[in-house]
This record gives structure tokens, C-alpha cells and sequence, in this order.
């Protein structure tokens, strides 16, 4: 059973990340990532990490997503065969978001370093 779930969390998400690159007509899709998905052991919900690049604000992204999850999900309906097509929760990936700031800090850190010697 937990193989099976692993490999539903890796289709949903890259099902969703195929409709969101390609199949929405907002130029605002090109910058939402999706890190990584999580679904229900009875199928009913996922939860659908994200990441945005560029200038795109994450509320911003989020807000976009969530307006669009019906459509998205209706769109997974005809990619994905399970007897549940789970509703849609998305969420900014926090792991990955805390992460590269915390590698922006130790850049920050060592070009300071590199100044003061």
C-alpha cells in the first residue's frame, strides 16, 4: 500500500504540474512550481505544495490557485484513473522556501566575510 500511495502522490503531481504549465491560459502559471503533493490514504484530499519564481508573490499565487483548483481538478479527472479524484488543497512549500533563505543568509554571511578580510 505505501508504494501505491507514493506512486498516486508522484502522478497528481506531475498531472497538476502539467495542467498548471500548460493548460492554464494565465501568464501567471509559468511561475508556480509544484514541489510536491500529498495525498490522503483514502483519496479524498491532497495537499499540493508550491513554490513561485521570479517577481510572483506567493498570497498572490496561492489566491490564483485556489480560484483555479475546480478547473484543475476537473482537468485531473480526465488525466488520472483512481476511483477518487481528491479535492485540491494547495500550500506554499514552507520547507523550501525556509531553506533558501537560509541559504541566502550564509551567501549574505560569507560576502561579508570576503569584504572584511
Amino acid at each position: 500500500m505505501k508504494d501505491r500511495m507514493l506512486r498516486v502522490n508522484q502522478e497528481i503531481k506531475r498531472r497538476i504540474s502539467e495542467i498548471i504549465l500548460y493548460e492554464l491560459k494565465d501568464p501567471r502559471a509559468r511561475w508556480i512550481s509544484i514541489t510536491r503533493c500529498v495525498v490522503s490514504a483514502d483519496l479524498h484530499n491532497a495537499d499540493i505544495f508550491f513554490l513561485t519564481f521570479g517577481d510572483e508573490s506567493e498570497d498572490e499565487a496561492l489566491e490564483f490557485l485556489n480560484r483555479a483548483k475546480g478547473y484543475v481538478r476537473e482537468l485531473l479527472k480526465k488525466k488520472v484513473y483512481l476511483k477518487y479524484i481528491p479535492r485540491l488543497h494547495f500550500k506554499v512549500d514552507q520547507g523550501l522556501k525556509i531553506a533558501r533563505e537560509l541559504e541566502r543568509k550564509i551567501k549574505l554571511e560569507r560576502d561579508n566575510r570576503g569584504h572584511k578580510e
